[in-house]
């Protein structure tokens, strides 16, 4: 639950993304995610964050049934 990014990780990010984004263009990748941590934050108000816990949850259990060690 506590697993997904803080807003002080996507203030790091931003920092960053803003530095070497004329080097690699990839790191232009982080300025919208950035938006979707911050949206995140203030998502936590109707538990945002038990809703994406139990998502990675369901994906570990349906990634896990077709393998052997479930």
């Amino acid at each position: 639950m506590h697993s997904f990014p803080s807003v002080g990780d996507a203030d790091n990010l931003w920092d960053a993304s803003k530095q070497a984004w004329q080097r690699n263009p990839l790191a232009l990748l982080g300025f919208p995610i950035v938006g979707l941590i911050k949206l995140a934050a203030l998502a936590k108000a109707i538990w945002f964050d038990l809703l994406y816990a139990v998502a990675l949850l369901l994906l570990a259990a349906f990634l896990l049934k077709g393998s052997s060690l479930l």
